[in-house]
């Protein structure tokens, strides 16, 4: 006999539990034993076929891993390419709207003007370049975990492959942005010197 759960096969004859998986087994009555038991039992006894032996249940192997494979491959692969594009997204366009404001702030300082209303004081661009950079560095982590995942149910998904690359990506921009980032703040603060970035 075999568990229709995991699909070992079972040895002793009295035994209500799979001792492999756990799973209850249902006998029906009047079948006891393996088929290989019963068939060198009446090989023994009786050359002919009996009406119990035709009878005999089989149960087919079923393996739940694979009801789960395409539905959590495909969303983990899913989430891996989104997260992995909304950092490089955000994270690039933070990267140019923080270097515009710095582009345009030092332009009109090095022609010894006054900021204007569209300028930014570095003290309040820095701390928002570094948050956003750190949410974006987030979303690339998540991406990076779920491209993992996804990797484990099917390695030659496409989708997951992507995913993962981008998160990558995420991950290494948004840290070295953050970073840069960082120490303009700190040069900012500490010295009182303002100067271009590209951050």
């Amino acid at each position: 006999m075999f568990c229709p759960m995991c699909g070992s096969e079972i040895k002793s004859e009295n035994v209500k539990f799979c001792p492999n998986c756990g799973n209850e087994l249902h006998i029906p009555s009047g079948v006891s034993g393996s088929a290989s038991e019963k068939k060198n039992q009446n090989s023994t006894q009786n050359p002919t076929v009996s009406v119990e032996e035709a009878k005999t249940v089989e149960f087919p192997e079923v393996q739940p891993s694979q009801v789960k494979y395409s539905e959590d491959s495909g969303s983990q692969a899913t989430k891996s390419l989104v997260f992995g594009i909304l950092s490089l997204a955000i994270g690039g366009v933070t990267l140019f709207i923080g270097g515009f404001f710095n582009f345009i702030r030092s332009m009109i300082s090095s022609m010894g003007g006054f900021p204007g209303p569209f300028s930014v004081s570095p003290y309040t661009l820095f701390p928002i370049l570094i948050i956003v950079h750190v949410v974006c560095l987030i979303f690339a982590i998540v991406g990076t975990v779920n491209g993992g995942r996804a990797k484990e149910f099917d390695p030659d998904d496409g989708v997951g492959k992507a995913g993962h690359v981008f998160s990558i990506l995420g991950i290494v921009l948004n840290s070295i942005a953050m970073a840069v980032a960082g120490i303009f703040l700190f040069m900012t603060i500490f010295t009182g010197f303002y100067f271009f970035s590209i951050i």
